[in-house]
């Protein structure tokens, strides 16, 4: 059973379509915890928590066998997402939280992954320089976001090489590669910096790219009933998937079939190491195989 450790903020996210309006907790830290937990580690979630908080979200977080760890903060980080008929998404920050997330070098130690998510710059910028375990993963999202309230608002990730140098998987999204490598992936892939870089597009599949080449996976035709998450469920599979000795092909066929389930139900209700889960790895293999693409360099 792999160690997992996951660094970042918990929000309070209030969710928008034209049939109805919800509240429910979110953040990369929560998908990527209880997906970790899911698929068989043992997680330890570092994050940080306000008294606006409500204890159930907590407690649903800790039945899943994840611990978590949290630095008291004024408030949470908070976010209403309106989802629009075109697949669009439309996010609004209505609270920053507070302090940033830190956590020192000997706690790292302990773990044999780590996946840093922050959706807001939650997480101290001096966490760069602490040594994390080889089976490390970043997210760009909360890097390009800049903090504050109102209309969410991106910014370049100034300080990136620094985040991504050694690390096993970096993972980002189509709208945030501006922010990121200027659109060149390929300028991420230097010496020093992360072996993997997966480019998540939605409905229209992932790239994945290492110093030995480039791929890509298609996704599978699906009724979409909520997408949210689905990056951070992709990331984190893939991560595991690595760490457990897959090669980049096989965990992206993995983590393609944990995102496809996760955006075909509400929250992650659909998202278990099933009967299900099984058949959507076989169903995005022999996709790939029809339609994926490889390129070696």
């Amino acid at each position: 059973m792999p160690r997992v450790m996951v660094i970042g903020g918990l929000t309070l996210d209030t969710i928008k379509t034209q049939e109805r309006e919800e509240g429910r907790v979110g953040g990369g830290a929560y998908y990527c915890s209880i997906t970790a937990a899911r698929l068989g580690a043992k997680v330890e979630l570092r994050t940080a928590v306000g008294p606006d908080m409500p204890r159930p979200y907590l407690r649903e977080i800790e039945s899943e066998g994840v611990t978590i760890v949290a630095q008291r903060s004024p408030s949470c980080i908070g976010f209403v997402n309106e989802l629009m008929g075109d697949g669009r998404r439309v996010q609004q920050v209505v609270s920053i939280g507070g302090p940033p997330i830190t956590v020192d070098a000997d706690a790292v130690s302990e773990f044999d992954a780590v996946q840093v998510t922050p959706v807001l710059g939650e997480v101290d910028p001096a966490m760069a320089n602490v040594s994390l375990p080889s089976a490390a993963g970043v997210e760009a999202q909360g890097f390009v976001r800049e903090r504050m309230a109102g209309n969410l608002m991106m910014k370049r990730w100034e300080d990136r090489d620094r985040w991504t140098a050694g690390k096993l998987l970096l993972h980002l999204s189509d709208e945030e590669i501006l922010y990121s490598c200027d659109r060149n992936l390929n300028g991420v892939l230097t010496p020093n910096g992360p072996a993997v870089v997966a480019l998540t597009r939605s409905a229209e599949g992932s790239f994945v790219l290492t110093r030995d080449g480039a791929y890509f996976m298609p996704s599978l035709s699906i009724d979409v009933v909520d997408d949210v998450g689905c990056g951070d469920v992709y990331a984190m599979t893939m991560l595991l998937s690595l760490l457990s000795g897959k090669d980049p092909i096989g965990s992206a066929v993995t983590a393609t079939a944990a995102a496809t389930l996760t955006a075909e139900g509400r929250g992650l209700e659909k998202l278990h190491p099933d009967g299900d889960f099984r058949e959507k790895e076989r169903m995005v293999r022999e996709k790939f195989e029809e339609f994926g693409l490889e390129s070696s360099s």
